[in-house]
C-alpha cells in the first residue's frame, strides 16, 4: 500500500473545452450581423417612408376649386 495513489480524474482531450468559445464566438458574431442587417433595413425603410411622405402633398392642395360656385352672379 505504499504505491502512488491513482489520479481520481483521468486526463481528457482538451479540444472540446477550447472549441466551445470559438463556436459561441461565431454564434454571437452571426447574431450580431443579423441584428445589424435588420437595423439597417429598418433605417432605410424609415428613410424612404419619410421621403415619400415629404414629397407627397396633402390631397387638399390638389382639390380643384369650383370658381363658378363662388362667382358673383350679375
Amino acid at each position: 500500500m505504499s504505491g502512488a495513489a491513482p489520479d481520481p480524474q483521468p486526463k481528457t482531450d482538451q479540444t472540446a473545452p477550447s472549441l466551445t468559445p470559438v463556436v459561441f464566438g461565431f454564434l454571437i458574431a452571426f447574431i450580431l450581423l443579423v441584428v445589424a442587417g435588420l437595423v439597417y433595413k429598418n433605417w432605410t425603410l424609415r428613410k424612404e417612408l419619410a421621403k415619400s411622405e415629404r414629397d407627397r402633398l396633402h390631397p387638399a392642395i390638389y382639390e380643384e376649386i369650383e370658381y363658378n360656385k363662388y362667382a358673383t352672379q350679375k
